[in-house]
């Protein structure tokens, strides 16, 4: 594969990406105990699935020499960021295998991993089964808070070698100067704390997990289809062409716990539309940065659907009344999931000062924006620390001056009208403009999803 030839050296790229998510994937997965001496599938899942021609120190050299070459850049950047992940794929696979270990938990007749113990958390039916899998959870998690540092430390030693568009927390729309600290991501996400504590304060529970299972939204029962399918998806948007022409990507459609079950299967399709959109003639590289916040913008786009009083009404078959009761248990969904965001933004950029530091900011933050109870262990362990996190929350508030522009445009049922759709499918289709959003954009637009929260909660 030879440098300079960019078609084959993105379609490599472009392999790689697919087989790393898949990887990653399976790695979430695990839910029991690997044989990795019998096991070849379990071999497999153990190693990193990025070839080593392709972030050979040779291939990132000489993409570092041909930085004038706009392509070539964009390529360096995903090199350099499969580079850092294949070296640090062996503290994700343990830590991966730690989630997934089953262990004796006191009072349970079997086994139960501490990912299982999570899902009880997140997703548990009944307020009794919550409290007792967070006190459980809270006991354990100290056996994945030992992996879950020593990969974080070798990350951040690790993202030394790079640049700062490939370091955890950039966002490469963002202009974020010379200087990594402070980022903008980590100031947008203290000044979105900030200006929604008073908020979050009228909707906190007295036990972490019940503020965290606002989340869910399970209060907003009516007109839902038995679960979110494809199908329903489409239906969505009350038209099937405007996809015509597409190869979609597969659609996480997840298990319907509550209403933002249902976003989230629409915030994945509107990720993967916009992946689609990407024409022939437009490397991946450029259009998708490892650190880019647009794909992240369209899954809030498309999430966000589900919050509107029009969808209550048109889709979901709702009264007037009770469209605004659904619009009110959204709002507090996506107020608490956002400040979770937040949280997540802010631990893991004072992880760069010293875990003392970091653990200090988790048992303020925590107490925050969920309440009391959550074990001082979970610090790197819930929230989880992703590299992308800086990108996830700027996309959320980027999402709120699209929704606004295509309300301007095309009223509040934009995501039904053809030319609404197609306008997003023809922007989808462009490069990115990397480091040129100004921070005052962003802090605009959490201002102004600040109020639309306040409406909807008064």
């Amino acid at each position: 594969m030879e440098l300079g030839d960019w078609n084959r050296f993105d379609g490599a790229l472009a392999a790689a990406l697919t087989a790393w998510r898949k990887r990653t994937g399976e790695l979430a997965a695990i839910d029991g105990p690997l044989d990795l001496e019998r096991d070849f599938a379990a071999r497999e899942l153990s190693r990193s699935p990025v070839p080593e021609s392709l972030i050979h120190e040779e291939v990132r050299h000489e993409l570092r020499e041909r930085a004038s070459d706009p392509v070539a850049r964009a390529l360096s950047d995903w090199i350099e960021t499969f580079w850092l992940e294949d070296t640090l794929f062996d503290a994700r696979f343990e830590l991966a295998c730690a989630w997934g270990l089953p262990r004796e938990v006191r009072g349970r007749s079997v086994p139960t991993s501490v990912r299982a113990l999570r899902r009880e958390v997140v997703g548990g039916r009944h307020a009794s089964v919550r409290a007792r899998a967070a006190d459980e959870f809270g006991e354990w998690a100290h056996t994945i808070a030992d992996p879950a540092q020593i990969a974080l430390d070798r990350r951040l030693d690790r993202e030394r070698a790079l640049p700062l568009s490939c370091r955890s927390l950039a966002v490469s729309e963002l202009a974020e100067g010379v200087a990594l600290q402070p980022t903008h991501s980590v100031t947008l996400a203290e000044r979105w704390l900030v200006a929604t504590d008073g908020l979050a304060t009228s909707l906190n529970r007295p036990d972490w997990q019940e503020t965290l299972a606002l989340v869910l939204a399970s209060g907003a029962q009516e007109g839902w289809p038995v679960r979110p399918s494809s199908r329903w998806i489409r239906s969505v948007f009350a038209r099937e062409d405007w996809t015509r022409g597409l190869q979609l990507g597969p659609i996480k459609v997840p298990t319907a716990i509550g209403a933002t079950s249902y976003a989230r299967a629409l915030g994945s399709f509107g990720m993967r539309v916009f992946e689609a959109c990407r024409p022939r003639s437009l490397p991946l590289a450029v259009h998708q940065p490892p650190l880019s916040l647009r794909k992240h913008e369209r899954r809030a786009l498309f999430a966000s659907i589900v919050a509107e009083e029009s969808f209550a009404r048109r889709v979901l078959g709702l009264s007037k009344g009770k469209a605004r009761d659904h619009r009110r248990i959204l709002a507090m969904a996506f107020l608490t999931s956002s400040r979770i965001d937040a949280w997540r933004v802010v631990v893991a950029a004072s992880a760069r000062e010293s875990f003392s530091v970091a653990r200090e900011r988790q048992r303020e933050l925590s107490e925050r924006v969920l309440g009391a109870g959550l074990s001082p262990a979970c610090f790197a362990v819930f929230p989880m620390l992703r590299p992308g996190d800086g990108a996830a929350f700027c996309g959320m508030l980027a999402a709120v001056d699209a929704r606004r522009t295509l309300v301007d445009r095309h009223d509040e049922d934009w995501y039904r009208n053809p030319r609404a759709l197609t306008e997003l499918r023809d922007e989808a289709g462009l490069a990115p403009a990397t480091g040129c959003l100004e921070l005052p954009i962003l802090e605009r637009a959490a201002s102004g999803l600040c109020a639309e929260f306040e409406d909807a909660l008064g």
